[in-house]
């Protein structure tokens, strides 16, 4: 469900980029005259004194310190007679940010280039990429892109620790971005390994003492991580399973509420056998509503989730049961 989504959010994206590439270039012609009426301002030296006074008094905000790992060595992610698009460098913060330094040249001579990107995850775990680049022809954009990803908090997981990277890339020709079925230079799904494929390793949770565990049998071990008020669909929960057996295993979810109003959430997920998953339980439509009221997500104090798995191909129910959580106090009960 994600993936399609992601799709729908990657399609809705293209059809405005022309605007936005027009609102960019217009921002950054606003900031080119306000950096050379500033500079200019800097070098007259009959400049009064409560003009410095006042620049004096403005504090910068403070920016984010990245430490790039030195032993990354760069990565070509796809090169042909069009574009090259490579992987430059790894960086890290101390508030669990997690970067990239990203180029993408753009080798015509006539066509003005965009990437899209879509379909992204980290160690498993959803993440959003906020890097839709217009290269012009002949010219190449080196770019240090922030990956959004809350999830990193509330799993526990160290950007230093990220080794496998899906993403989808759609690089195509500014002038055919609403023609229909057009054949775009790249358009395929990555998998990358900042640390070297063989570094690279199977989705594994430590389990925390502050994870509610809703399943655990001899199926599957299905457990909620926490919760973000401000997720990209909504109000989400963040949930992690482990399938232990021979069969796949698909979630999905009944109607429930949230303080009182009743909603059901999405993100229908399947876990192939014996393997592990993350993924976001969201509330899109809610959140709209709650939002409207005036309300904070962020003071949410009941949620009742329906949940039900199921193991295919013999459709066996491994869990059906409802369950309460109160993310204020940390607590969750069975019905």
């Amino acid at each position: 469900m994600r993936k399609l989504i992601a799709v729908a959010v990657a399609a809705a994206m293209a059809a405005s980029l022309v605007a936005c590439g027009s609102s960019a270039e217009t921002a950054s012609a606003a900031v080119s005259e306000s950096s050379t009426a500033s500079s200019s301002g800097t070098m007259d030296t009959n400049t009064s004194s409560e003009a410095v006074v006042s620049a004096d008094a403005v504090t910068p905000e403070p920016e984010n310190t990245i430490t790039y790992d030195p032993d990354f060595q760069a990565q070509i992610i796809a090169d042909n007679d069009t574009c090259t698009l490579a992987l430059q460098g790894v960086g890290y913060d101390d508030d669990y940010g997690y970067y990239w330094k990203l180029s993408f040249k753009n080798k015509t001579s006539d066509k003005t280039l965009y990437a899209m990107p879509s379909c992204e995850e980290l160690n498993g775990m959803d993440a959003d990429f906020s890097w839709i680049p217009s290269v012009e022809p002949g010219q190449e954009e080196t770019k240090e892109v922030k990956w959004d990803a809350p999830g990193l908090k509330i799993y526990s997981i160290n950007p230093q620790d990220i080794n496998t990277v899906n993403i989808h890339f759609d690089v195509y020709d500014e002038a055919e971005w609403n023609v229909d079925h057009r054949v775009d230079p790249v358009d395929d799904d990555f998998v990358i390994y900042p640390k070297g494929e063989e570094n690279a390793a199977p989705v594994k949770r430590e389990m925390q003492p502050t994870d509610y565990v809703l399943v655990d049998n001899e199926y599957c071990t299905m457990v909620i991580c926490g919760f973000d008020p401000d997720g990209v669909y909504g109000y989400t929960a963040k949930a992690y399973i482990e399938n232990k057996s021979d069969e796949d295993i698909s979630l999905s979810f009944g109607i429930g509420s949230m303080n009182g109003l009743e909603c059901r959430p999405e993100g229908n997920v399947g876990v192939d056998a014996h393997s592990n998953a993350y993924t976001d339980i969201y509330y899109y439509d809610y959140l709209d509503t709650y939002k409207a009221n005036g309300k904070d997500p962020a003071s949410i104090t009941e949620i009742v989730m329906p949940i039900i798995l199921e193991a295919s191909p013999s459709r066996t129910i491994v869990a059906e049961e409802t369950f309460t959580f109160n993310p204020q106090n940390n607590t969750v009960a069975s019905n």
